[in-house]
């Protein structure tokens, strides 16, 4: 019951902070022998219960996208949704394409932590030269291929998806809470995705159903905190927090696995 319910607040907090979940349980992992490996179906459900606390914070916008479809909807909430599914697309393309060799990181912790270290740059970079005041509403297609091609790269362990995402909205002129809010968005198809892709390799678990319940709300109750945290970072200008925080771990990592 403990393990599962720390691997959900693992999943659940890195998941949305920019500083990868991958690259965290692989690394932990290599540190600790006694840490479990995550069943398939088990990790699965963790990340359905990172998307309930998508869905969850931003109900009433979800509500008023779909609502949007409605005679008369906003062309311009219309218009997101539009986005966030062309957004999609390289992000699926370079999932399927490139699906063995992202696994086969894996494997290696080190390529995690140096990673991190690479997603702490891409952090503090695009926080500073960010000037931009584009609104949600204004994201068009071109902008949106390259965050799904930003999210792509993300599957890479240590490479944070949040963190790509935002981080080249940011560069290309989106605000700050807009850049996190469409990176919230966009999270909903790629991990809905990646969780059906990764179901169909799930064999028959042998964790009980209070590990799946127990784990399921950790992740949902503590990715709900990490949404609104990172949403006050981005409204104080304070990204650049998290690049010092994968600079650390990074190096700290680097400098045990030797």
């Amino acid at each position: 019951m403990f393990e599962s319910i720390l691997l959900g607040l693992i999943q659940g907090l890195t998941e949305f902070f920019p500083v990868s979940s991958s690259a965290h349980l692989v690394m932990v992992q290599s540190l600790l022998p006694s840490f479990p490996q995550v069943d398939v179906l088990f990790d699965v459900m963790l990340h359905m219960g990172t998307i309930l606390a998508v869905l969850v914070y931003f109900r009433h916008e979800i509500l008023g996208f779909l609502g949007s479809f409605r005679p008369g909807g906003s062309p311009e909430k219309r218009k997101v949704v539009y986005m966030v599914i062309l957004a999609t697309i390289p992000t699926g393309i370079m999932g399927i394409a490139f699906r063995d060799f992202f696994h086969g990181l894996f494997s290696s912790p080190r390529a995690a932590a140096a990673f991190l270290l690479v997603t702490g740059a891409f952090l503090w970079i695009a926080e500073s030269l960010s000037k931009g005041d584009t609104g949600i509403e204004k994201i068009g297609p071109k902008k949106s291929l390259a965050l799904g091609i930003a999210q792509g790269i993300a599957i890479a362990p240590g490479i944070s998806r949040s963190g790509a995402t935002i981080s080249a909205a940011l560069l290309m002129g989106v605000r700050g809470v807009d850049a996190a809010r469409f990176s919230f968005f966009m999270s909903i198809p790629a991990v809905l995705g990646a969780g059906l892709v990764e179901l169909k390799d799930s064999g028959q678990t042998t964790l009980p159903a209070s590990a799946f319940a127990l784990g399921i709300l950790a992740a949902f109750l503590s990715g709900l905190f990490a949404i609104n945290f990172l949403l006050e970072a981005m409204r104080k200008k304070r990204f650049r927090w998290f690049s010092v925080y994968c600079w650390v771990v990074g190096v700290s990592f680097l400098a045990l696995a030797r």
